[in-house]
Protein backbone atom coordinates (compact mmCIF):
# COMPACT_ATOMS: atom_id res chain seq x y z
CA UNK A 1 0.00 0.00 0.00
CA UNK A 2 2.90 2.40 0.84
CA UNK A 3 4.69 1.38 -2.33
CA UNK A 4 1.62 2.27 -4.61
CA UNK A 5 0.91 5.37 -2.78
CA UNK A 6 4.72 6.45 -3.01
CA UNK A 7 4.75 5.11 -7.14
CA UNK A 8 1.82 7.22 -7.75
CA UNK A 9 2.76 10.80 -9.83
CA UNK A 10 1.76 14.29 -7.81
CA UNK A 11 0.02 16.13 -9.77
CA UNK A 12 -0.85 18.15 -7.06
CA UNK A 13 0.78 22.14 -8.08
CA UNK A 14 2.19 23.29 -5.10
CA UNK A 15 0.71 27.25 -3.32
CA UNK A 16 2.00 30.44 -4.56
CA UNK A 17 1.26 33.98 -3.08
CA UNK A 18 -0.83 36.04 -5.82
CA UNK A 19 0.83 38.69 -7.66
CA UNK A 20 -2.69 40.32 -9.49
CA UNK A 21 -2.96 42.61 -6.61
CA UNK A 22 0.17 44.46 -6.31
CA UNK A 23 0.19 44.29 -9.97
CA UNK A 24 -3.01 46.46 -10.29
CA UNK A 25 -1.94 48.70 -7.85
CA UNK A 26 1.30 49.40 -9.48
CA UNK A 27 -0.37 50.22 -12.89
CA UNK A 28 -3.43 52.69 -10.83
CA UNK A 29 0.05 53.93 -9.38
CA UNK A 30 1.87 54.58 -12.53
CA UNK A 31 -1.74 56.04 -14.59
CA UNK A 32 -2.26 58.40 -11.89
CA UNK A 33 1.60 59.85 -11.73
CA UNK A 34 0.89 60.09 -15.77
CA UNK A 35 -2.11 62.14 -15.94
CA UNK A 36 -0.50 64.67 -13.12
CA UNK A 37 2.65 65.06 -15.05
CA UNK A 38 0.74 65.45 -18.23
CA UNK A 39 -1.69 68.04 -16.04
CA UNK A 40 1.33 69.77 -14.78
CA UNK A 41 2.92 69.73 -18.78
CA UNK A 42 -0.14 71.06 -19.94
CA UNK A 43 -0.52 74.15 -17.55
CA UNK A 44 2.89 75.08 -18.15
CA UNK A 45 2.69 74.72 -21.94
CA UNK A 46 -0.80 76.92 -21.32
CA UNK A 47 0.76 79.29 -18.96
CA UNK A 48 3.69 79.78 -21.88
CA UNK A 49 0.65 80.01 -24.87
CA UNK A 50 -1.44 82.49 -23.02
CA UNK A 51 2.09 84.87 -21.95
CA UNK A 52 2.66 84.38 -25.84
CA UNK A 53 -0.42 85.22 -27.36
CA UNK A 54 -1.92 87.07 -25.00
CA UNK A 55 0.50 89.37 -22.46
CA UNK A 56 3.34 89.76 -25.18
CA UNK A 57 1.29 89.66 -27.98
CA UNK A 58 1.46 93.37 -29.49
CA UNK A 59 5.56 92.42 -28.88
CA UNK A 60 5.96 89.46 -30.85
CA UNK A 61 4.01 90.34 -33.87
CA UNK A 62 6.59 93.59 -33.74
CA UNK A 63 9.10 91.11 -34.19
CA UNK A 64 7.80 89.09 -36.62
CA UNK A 65 6.76 91.90 -39.05
CA UNK A 66 9.73 93.64 -38.90
CA UNK A 67 11.70 90.12 -39.72
CA UNK A 68 8.96 89.83 -42.45
CA UNK A 69 8.77 93.12 -44.00
CA UNK A 70 10.63 96.43 -44.52
CA UNK A 71 9.50 99.79 -44.60
CA UNK A 72 10.70 103.33 -46.48
CA UNK A 73 9.42 106.59 -45.25
CA UNK A 74 8.49 108.95 -48.27
CA UNK A 75 8.81 112.53 -47.40
CA UNK A 76 5.95 114.58 -47.11
CA UNK A 77 6.66 117.89 -48.81
CA UNK A 78 6.07 121.03 -46.60
CA UNK A 79 3.68 123.65 -47.17
CA UNK A 80 4.74 126.76 -49.27
CA UNK A 81 4.50 130.43 -47.80
CA UNK A 82 2.88 133.06 -49.77
CA UNK A 83 3.03 136.73 -49.48
CA UNK A 84 -0.21 138.91 -49.73
CA UNK A 85 0.05 139.20 -53.46
CA UNK A 86 0.86 135.34 -54.28
CA UNK A 87 4.42 135.69 -54.74
CA UNK A 88 6.23 132.60 -53.10
CA UNK A 89 8.56 133.55 -50.02
CA UNK A 90 9.53 129.83 -48.77
CA UNK A 91 9.26 126.61 -50.73
CA UNK A 92 10.60 122.82 -51.20
CA UNK A 93 13.00 121.78 -53.66
CA UNK A 94 13.84 117.79 -54.54
CA UNK A 95 17.06 116.97 -53.13
CA UNK A 96 17.98 113.18 -51.97
CA UNK A 97 19.54 111.05 -49.11
CA UNK A 98 22.41 108.65 -49.94
CA UNK A 99 22.38 105.75 -47.64
CA UNK A 100 24.11 102.65 -47.81
CA UNK A 101 23.00 99.14 -46.67
CA UNK A 102 26.08 97.21 -44.81
CA UNK A 103 24.37 93.60 -44.70
CA UNK A 104 23.45 93.93 -48.38
CA UNK A 105 27.35 94.95 -49.42
CA UNK A 106 28.45 91.95 -47.22
CA UNK A 107 25.86 89.85 -48.80
CA UNK A 108 26.71 90.74 -52.13
CA UNK A 109 30.40 90.62 -51.53
CA UNK A 110 30.47 94.59 -52.89
CA UNK A 111 34.00 96.17 -52.36
CA UNK A 112 33.48 98.30 -49.30
CA UNK A 113 36.63 99.99 -49.80
CA UNK A 114 35.54 101.07 -53.58
CA UNK A 115 32.09 102.16 -52.23
CA UNK A 116 33.85 104.16 -49.65
CA UNK A 117 36.01 106.09 -52.10
CA UNK A 118 33.47 106.66 -54.17
CA UNK A 119 30.94 108.36 -52.19
CA UNK A 120 33.56 110.17 -50.40
CA UNK A 121 34.53 111.97 -53.25
CA UNK A 122 31.45 112.37 -54.59
CA UNK A 123 29.76 113.79 -51.93
CA UNK A 124 32.97 115.06 -49.83
CA UNK A 125 32.33 112.73 -46.96
CA UNK A 126 35.24 111.47 -44.62
CA UNK A 127 36.64 107.95 -46.35
CA UNK A 128 36.77 106.40 -42.67
CA UNK A 129 33.59 107.50 -41.70
CA UNK A 130 32.04 105.57 -44.73
CA UNK A 131 33.99 102.97 -44.08
CA UNK A 132 33.53 102.68 -40.47
CA UNK A 133 29.52 102.44 -41.50
CA UNK A 134 29.89 99.45 -43.95
CA UNK A 135 31.15 97.70 -41.12
CA UNK A 136 27.81 97.14 -39.75
CA UNK A 137 26.69 94.13 -40.93
CA UNK A 138 23.87 93.72 -39.27
CA UNK A 139 22.32 97.19 -40.30
CA UNK A 140 20.06 97.81 -43.26
CA UNK A 141 20.19 101.19 -43.19
CA UNK A 142 23.29 104.28 -42.55
CA UNK A 143 22.91 107.94 -44.44
CA UNK A 144 25.96 109.13 -45.76
CA UNK A 145 24.53 112.58 -46.63
CA UNK A 146 21.21 114.23 -46.43
CA UNK A 147 19.90 116.64 -48.48
CA UNK A 148 22.13 115.95 -51.91
CA UNK A 149 21.30 118.03 -54.54
CA UNK A 150 20.21 116.55 -57.82
CA UNK A 151 23.14 117.04 -59.93
CA UNK A 152 25.28 115.44 -57.29
CA UNK A 153 22.77 112.67 -56.78
CA UNK A 154 23.42 111.75 -60.47
CA UNK A 155 27.04 111.08 -60.04
CA UNK A 156 26.11 109.00 -57.25
CA UNK A 157 23.73 107.00 -59.25
CA UNK A 158 25.62 106.53 -62.01
CA UNK A 159 28.37 105.15 -59.85
CA UNK A 160 25.78 102.18 -58.46
CA UNK A 161 24.83 101.37 -62.04
CA UNK A 162 27.99 100.88 -63.06
CA UNK A 163 29.08 98.55 -60.26
CA UNK A 164 26.13 97.15 -60.31
CA UNK A 165 25.88 97.74 -56.45
CA UNK A 166 22.91 96.85 -54.49
CA UNK A 167 24.01 98.51 -51.13
CA UNK A 168 24.30 102.14 -52.11
CA UNK A 169 20.83 103.57 -52.22
CA UNK A 170 19.23 106.77 -53.11
CA UNK A 171 16.29 108.05 -51.54
CA UNK A 172 14.05 110.93 -52.55
CA UNK A 173 13.94 114.50 -50.20
CA UNK A 174 13.21 118.17 -49.85
CA UNK A 175 14.92 120.76 -49.17
CA UNK A 176 13.33 124.55 -47.92
CA UNK A 177 14.17 127.32 -50.30
CA UNK A 178 13.59 131.05 -50.15
CA UNK A 179 13.52 132.66 -53.38
CA UNK A 180 13.89 135.94 -51.65
CA UNK A 181 17.11 135.06 -49.78
CA UNK A 182 17.42 136.83 -46.51
CA UNK A 183 14.25 138.70 -47.21
CA UNK A 184 11.92 138.79 -44.28
CA UNK A 185 14.12 136.30 -42.34
CA UNK A 186 13.37 137.18 -39.18
CA UNK A 187 9.52 137.06 -39.76
CA UNK A 188 9.50 133.74 -41.72
CA UNK A 189 12.20 131.91 -39.79
CA UNK A 190 13.66 128.52 -40.83
CA UNK A 191 13.93 124.73 -40.76
CA UNK A 192 16.71 122.30 -39.63
CA UNK A 193 17.68 119.55 -41.74
CA UNK A 194 14.89 117.52 -40.33
CA UNK A 195 12.83 119.84 -42.19
CA UNK A 196 11.00 120.86 -39.00
CA UNK A 197 10.55 124.66 -38.73
CA UNK A 198 13.31 126.14 -35.91
CA UNK A 199 12.34 129.70 -35.85
CA UNK A 200 9.84 132.68 -36.94
CA UNK A 201 6.24 131.27 -38.66
CA UNK A 202 8.42 128.01 -39.73
CA UNK A 203 8.32 127.00 -36.07
CA UNK A 204 5.47 128.57 -35.01
CA UNK A 205 2.89 127.18 -37.51
CA UNK A 206 4.78 123.67 -38.10
CA UNK A 207 2.42 120.84 -37.25
CA UNK A 208 0.30 123.53 -40.12
CA UNK A 209 3.29 122.92 -42.83
CA UNK A 210 4.04 119.84 -42.28
CA UNK A 211 2.47 117.38 -43.99
CA UNK A 212 2.24 113.17 -43.09
CA UNK A 213 4.74 111.01 -43.79
CA UNK A 214 4.03 107.96 -46.70
CA UNK A 215 5.14 104.49 -46.64
CA UNK A 216 6.13 101.71 -49.02
CA UNK A 217 6.16 98.38 -47.51
CA UNK A 218 7.80 94.96 -48.95
CA UNK A 219 8.29 91.48 -48.03
CA UNK A 220 11.71 90.29 -47.03
CA UNK A 221 13.61 87.02 -46.52
CA UNK A 222 14.86 85.82 -43.38
CA UNK A 223 18.28 88.30 -44.49
CA UNK A 224 16.34 91.19 -44.45
CA UNK A 225 16.38 91.16 -48.31
CA UNK A 226 13.22 92.02 -50.44
CA UNK A 227 11.62 89.31 -51.76
CA UNK A 228 11.50 90.32 -55.42
CA UNK A 229 9.43 87.47 -56.44
CA UNK A 230 6.66 87.97 -53.80
CA UNK A 231 3.54 89.48 -55.15
CA UNK A 232 3.40 92.17 -51.80
CA UNK A 233 4.31 95.91 -51.84
CA UNK A 234 1.70 98.32 -49.74
CA UNK A 235 2.37 101.80 -51.05
CA UNK A 236 0.70 104.77 -48.29
CA UNK A 237 1.17 108.21 -50.09
CA UNK A 238 2.73 111.01 -48.20
CA UNK A 239 0.30 114.40 -47.55
CA UNK A 240 1.27 117.67 -48.38
CA UNK A 241 1.62 120.12 -45.80
CA UNK A 242 -0.77 123.52 -45.86
CA UNK A 243 0.29 126.60 -47.65
CA UNK A 244 -0.01 129.48 -45.76
CA UNK A 245 -0.84 133.46 -47.16
CA UNK A 246 0.72 136.03 -45.08
CA UNK A 247 -0.22 139.79 -45.01
CA UNK A 248 3.63 140.87 -45.89
CA UNK A 249 3.97 142.29 -49.16
CA UNK A 250 7.63 141.05 -51.04
CA UNK A 251 7.72 144.15 -52.98
CA UNK A 252 7.69 146.61 -49.75
CA UNK A 253 10.11 144.57 -47.97
CA UNK A 254 12.42 144.94 -50.77
CA UNK A 255 11.92 148.03 -51.20
CA UNK A 256 12.64 148.67 -47.00
CA UNK A 257 15.71 146.80 -47.29
CA UNK A 258 16.73 148.75 -49.96
CA UNK A 259 15.82 151.71 -48.58
CA UNK A 260 17.64 150.94 -45.35
CA UNK A 261 21.26 150.64 -47.05
CA UNK A 262 21.37 154.35 -48.30
CA UNK A 263 19.36 155.66 -45.74
CA UNK A 264 20.52 159.11 -44.37
CA UNK A 265 21.32 160.83 -41.19
CA UNK A 266 18.14 162.70 -41.09
CA UNK A 267 16.24 159.79 -41.49
CA UNK A 268 18.54 157.84 -38.64
CA UNK A 269 17.11 160.64 -36.34
CA UNK A 270 13.78 160.53 -36.79
CA UNK A 271 12.36 159.01 -33.50
CA UNK A 272 8.59 157.48 -34.73
CA UNK A 273 6.71 154.11 -34.12
CA UNK A 274 7.00 154.20 -38.25
CA UNK A 275 10.77 154.26 -38.10
CA UNK A 276 11.53 150.45 -38.63
CA UNK A 277 15.33 151.17 -38.48
CA UNK A 278 15.39 153.25 -35.45
CA UNK A 279 12.80 151.76 -33.18
CA UNK A 280 13.55 149.03 -30.82
CA UNK A 281 9.70 148.06 -30.25
CA UNK A 282 9.57 146.63 -34.01
CA UNK A 283 12.05 144.74 -36.51
CA UNK A 284 14.38 145.73 -38.30
CA UNK A 285 13.03 146.74 -41.95
CA UNK A 286 9.95 144.61 -42.55
CA UNK A 287 6.39 146.01 -41.04
CA UNK A 288 3.47 144.00 -41.42
CA UNK A 289 -0.12 144.84 -42.51
CA UNK A 290 1.39 148.01 -43.85
CA UNK A 291 -1.14 151.00 -45.29
CA UNK A 292 0.24 153.67 -47.88
CA UNK A 293 1.09 156.29 -45.11
CA UNK A 294 2.91 153.76 -43.07
CA UNK A 295 4.78 152.72 -45.57
CA UNK A 296 5.97 156.33 -46.92
CA UNK A 297 7.00 156.74 -43.21
CA UNK A 298 9.30 154.28 -42.77
CA UNK A 299 10.66 154.43 -46.60
CA UNK A 300 11.23 158.04 -45.72
CA UNK A 301 11.17 159.13 -42.25
CA UNK A 302 12.64 162.79 -42.20
CA UNK A 303 10.36 163.72 -45.35
CA UNK A 304 7.28 162.76 -43.35
CA UNK A 305 5.21 164.80 -40.76
CA UNK A 306 3.98 162.74 -37.79
CA UNK A 307 1.25 163.41 -35.48
CA UNK A 308 1.11 161.67 -31.82
CA UNK A 309 -1.77 162.03 -29.97
CA UNK A 310 -3.07 161.18 -25.98
CA UNK A 311 -6.32 162.21 -23.96
CA UNK A 312 -5.50 165.20 -21.58
CA UNK A 313 -6.94 165.35 -18.14
CA UNK A 314 -10.22 166.40 -19.48
CA UNK A 315 -10.83 163.80 -21.93
CA UNK A 316 -9.67 165.15 -25.15
CA UNK A 317 -7.05 164.43 -27.28
CA UNK A 318 -4.09 166.49 -27.72
CA UNK A 319 -1.87 166.12 -30.79
CA UNK A 320 2.14 166.92 -31.06
CA UNK A 321 4.10 166.85 -33.88
CA UNK A 322 7.22 165.54 -32.55
CA UNK A 323 8.28 162.98 -30.26
CA UNK A 324 9.93 164.68 -27.99
CA UNK A 325 6.90 167.17 -27.51
CA UNK A 326 4.52 163.87 -27.12
CA UNK A 327 6.91 162.26 -24.92
CA UNK A 328 6.96 165.71 -22.47
CA UNK A 329 3.40 166.00 -22.84
CA UNK A 330 3.02 162.54 -21.22
CA UNK A 331 5.23 163.64 -18.83
CA UNK A 332 3.53 167.09 -17.41
CA UNK A 333 0.37 164.05 -17.68
CA UNK A 334 2.24 162.38 -15.18
CA UNK A 335 3.28 165.32 -13.36
CA UNK A 336 -0.30 166.27 -12.71
CA UNK A 337 -1.75 162.51 -11.92
CA UNK A 338 1.27 163.19 -8.53
CA UNK A 339 0.06 166.40 -7.69
CA UNK A 340 -3.59 165.33 -7.21
CA UNK A 341 -2.85 162.34 -5.59
CA UNK A 342 -0.34 164.54 -3.17
CA UNK A 343 -3.29 167.00 -2.83
CA UNK A 344 -5.75 164.06 -2.27
CA UNK A 345 -3.32 162.73 0.68
CA UNK A 346 -2.64 166.14 1.80
CA UNK A 347 -6.36 166.57 2.01
CA UNK A 348 -7.12 163.19 3.62
CA UNK A 349 -4.81 164.10 6.49
CA UNK A 350 -5.99 167.52 7.22
CA UNK A 351 -9.81 166.09 7.56
CA UNK A 352 -8.45 162.99 9.77
CA UNK A 353 -6.51 166.19 12.17
CA UNK A 354 -9.82 167.85 12.37
CA UNK A 355 -11.72 165.01 12.72
CA UNK A 356 -9.20 164.41 15.92
CA UNK A 357 -9.47 167.90 17.29
CA UNK A 358 -13.10 167.47 17.27
CA UNK A 359 -12.77 164.12 19.16
CA UNK A 360 -10.28 165.83 21.99
CA UNK A 361 -12.84 168.84 22.31
CA UNK A 362 -15.11 166.33 22.75
CA UNK A 363 -13.76 164.59 25.50
CA UNK A 364 -12.74 167.79 27.15
CA UNK A 365 -15.96 168.91 27.12
CA UNK A 366 -17.16 165.47 28.97
CA UNK A 367 -14.16 165.80 31.53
Amino acid sequence: MANETSGRRDNRVPFRASTKTPNIMMLRRTRLLLIVCGILAFAVLGIKLFSVMIIHHDEYEKMAIDQQVRETEITASRGAIYDTNGKILAMNASVDTIFISPAEIAKNNEDPQLIARELSEILDVDYDKILSMTKNTDRWYEVVKRKVEPDVSEKVRAFKKEKKLVGVKIEPDTKRYYPYGSLAAHVIGFVGQDNEGRYGLEQRYDSYLTGSTGRIIRATDNRGTDMLFVNYEDYYDETKGNDMNLTIDATIQYALAERKEILSNADKGVLSPYNTYTNAGLPAGPIANPGMNSIRAALYPAETKYYFYALDTTGVHHFSETYYEHQNFLNELAGKDEEEDQQTGTGDETTADQTGDTADTENQTDG
